[in-house]
């Protein structure tokens, strides 16, 4: 029976990880590196499947004094929920709100077709320093477009942009928005007047545009 105690909790927890890549993995495509973390946000709910094996465990190991038990069921079970809580808070960090849309087109002046679609990172943090004044990222994400329209005929004739990251723009980066544009061909910098910087980054096999906007402070 005490065998049975320590393994129980190990096995529910294994569980509840199996259950987590089967939810994930079956889950809605994801069209973008920002889409993929959303989803491992939202599918962090199946861990706390391992939650109800580990509390039988913990209440027959209590009965049975079996000290061991009792630990490994207590750690597993924090060590789930701390998983569902911190990736589901994560995962609220996302945004696909339209009105981010509007702030993109009016920022760079280029329309979007209506039916275009945005993933806003809300979670991005990442501050940099320039020239002794910080730069706040504000907004950073994807937008694509539905099947039939090709951004690059919006942005072909537009002398803006650029076949590769402008070196002013490698300095506000993130490490996600880095790997998201890996595959990019085509890249547009602005900084305004008003110490907004806003990064576009266009992937043409892909017909996905991602972005990055920062606000200069101090």
């Amino acid at each position: 029976m005490k065998k049975t105690l320590k393994i129980l909790p190990i096995v529910s927890f294994v569980i509840g990880i199996i259950a987590y890549i089967i939810v994930w993995t079956t889950q809605e495509s994801r069209k973008t590196t920002y889409h993929t973390l959303y989803s491992m946000g939202k599918a962090s709910w199946a861990f706390l499947l391992a939650i109800p094996l580990c509390v039988v465990s913990l209440v027959l190991a209590i009965k049975f004094k079996d000290r061991i038990a009792i630990i490994i069921s207590v750690v597993l079970s924090i060590i789930a929920v701390a998983i569902f809580g911190s990736s589901f808070l994560n995962a609220q960090k996302y945004s696909f709100d339209e009105k981010d849309l509007i702030y993109i087109e009016e920022k760079v002046n280029i329309d979007f077709p209506s039916d275009a679609s945005i993933i806003v990172d809300g979670s991005a943090e990442n501050n940099v320093d320039v020239n002794g004044k910080k730069a706040k990222c504000v907004k950073e994400g994807a937008i694509w477009f539905e099947e039939g329209y090709n951004f690059y005929d919006r942005i072909k004739s537009d002398t803006r942009w650029e076949s590769k990251m402008p070196d002013d723009g490698e300095k506000f980066i993130s490490t996600t928005f880095e790997s998201a544009t890996l595959g990019c061909d085509h890249y547009f910098y602005e900084s305004t007047l008003n110490g907004e910087i806003i990064i576009l980054a266009y992937d043409k096999d892909r017909n996905l545009l991602y972005f990055s906007c920062y606000e200069m402070k101090g």
